[in-house]
């Protein structure tokens, strides 16, 4: 029978021989519960405080035109591999990827609503402040077209650099300065997020009504596979909130106030030329959206989708009929399905349009597909043929606006 101090012994070697293998099962357990969900939308509140402008004879709308992205681009590689294997580099989250991250590299989503592209985020930020501050409106895609809806002011956008600069620590071994070494199966990142983002406010004359160059540097944010410090997801994003807001702010200040030290006349001449620009817009080369043949979904979001490609359209500086004025013409609703030349040309005739769109959206084992034709009336034929999907509802706005600007702008080359 084996003594006591035998026993132990074995115990002892069986322990030296388990502790390598203990150890790789919790560096395998730490790697699985680090931390690397994606950040969603930047959480950005806005202040509450109104700057309405008192001289304007109506509160002006404004468009945000797409940012210019002048970054290099990003990263490529694996943020599991490169964090853990690097202990300062240089990291972008997927939103401020310059363009959408290939799946199975940096991100295994693409851009949404929850997740946009780094320029979708200002444009959302500019619009929600500014119309919070009671400044400019902004006009839906959906919305109805007037001349009262056609934008006095347009805000536009440079990015230069958006990144974070990140310092990774693994197991709470203290590698961040400024962390208390916390123990445990705890991994961390420690970044500052470098901004550097021109935005530019003109008028319809061309005028220049303010400038915003916003630079430097975030506080510290974190992240990893500490509850309390990274849920939710935005808390990772709040440093660089906090700082742009009150760069923003200046922004909208700066537009308050020049357009408040203006006199009756300036107001009178933009509204006289948006005016005179929209009647032009729907008298000459005009192009009439006939509607969208629903396939497999409801009638009413065929509508909607009409009408977001009618505004987009608008938003081109082209001449579209409204939906009223094409029910006023014909004396009737649009034919659901026009996609034959007898078809074009009856509705280019009483419409006097010189253009139509027509197409379909549907919905097929669980995607959206929506098909744009542009149709020239003068000779019965297509112009150009566009097709684009998306996986969900929520998406599809964004994804007819995309195809309708494509079907119009790649015709025009």
């Amino acid at each position: 029978m084996a003594t006591r101090n035998e026993t132990a012994g074995h115990v002892a070697s069986f322990c030296s021989r388990l502790a390598p293998h203990l150890l790789l099962l919790v560096l395998l357990l730490a790697s699985v519960g680090c931390n690397c969900e994606l950040v969603r939308n930047i959480y950005y509140s806005v202040p509450t405080n109104q700057m309405r402008l008192t001289k304007a004879p109506e509160t002006p709308v404004a468009v945000v035109s797409d940012f210019v992205d002048k970054r290099s681009g990003h990263v490529k590689g694996s943020p599991y591999l490169d964090l853990w294997l690097v202990p300062y580099v240089t990291f972008e989250f997927p939103q401020f990827f310059k363009k959408p991250a290939e799946r199975g590299t940096y991100a295994p989503y693409e851009p949404s609503e929850q997740c946009p592209l780094l320029s979708d985020q200002f444009k959302t930020m500019l619009k929600r402040h500014l119309e919070t501050k009671g400044i400019f409106r902004f006009p839906k895609l959906d919305a109805p077209l007037s001349p009262e809806m056609s934008p006095l002011f347009e805000i536009s956008g440079v990015i230069h650099k958006v990144t974070a600069r990140v310092h990774y620590s693994l197991f709470g071994l203290g590698l961040v300065p400024g962390l208390v070494p916390l123990g445990g199966l705890i991994s961390y990142v420690d970044c500052r997020y470098v901004v550097d983002v021109a935005l530019e406010c003109r008028d319809i004359n061309g005028q220049v009504i303010a400038k915003q160059f916003i630079t430097g540097t975030t506080k510290r944010a974190i992240a990893g596979s500490i509850p309390a410090l990274t849920k939710p997801a935005y808390l990772r994003l709040r440093p660089l909130q906090d700082f742009l807001r009150p760069q923003i702010e200046d922004f909208a200040r700066q537009i308050h106030d020049v357009l408040e030290s203006k006199g009756k006349s300036y107001w009178q001449d933009l509204i006289a030329k948006r005016n005179a620009q929209y009647a032009g817009r729907t008298a000459s080369n005009r192009v009439a959206v006939i509607g969208l043949r629903p396939i497999s979904v409801g009638e009413a979001l065929a509508e909607r989708l009409a009408r977001v490609v009618r505004n987009t359209i608008a938003g081109l500086q082209r001449g579209v009929m409204s939906r009223n004025d094409m029910v006023s013409k014909l004396g009737t609703e649009p034919p659901p399905n026009c996609d034959t030349p007898a078809l074009w040309e009856e509705m280019g005739r009483k419409l006097g349009a010189s253009e139509l769109v027509v197409g379909t959206v549907e919905k097929r084992n669980g995607e959206y597909i929506v098909m744009l034709k542009l149709i020239d009336v003068g000779s019965l034929r297509p112009v150009n043929i566009i097709t684009e999907s998306c996986q969900s509802a929520s998406e599809l706005e964004r994804t007819t606006s995309a195809a309708a600007k494509r079907l119009l702008l790649a015709a025009q080359h």
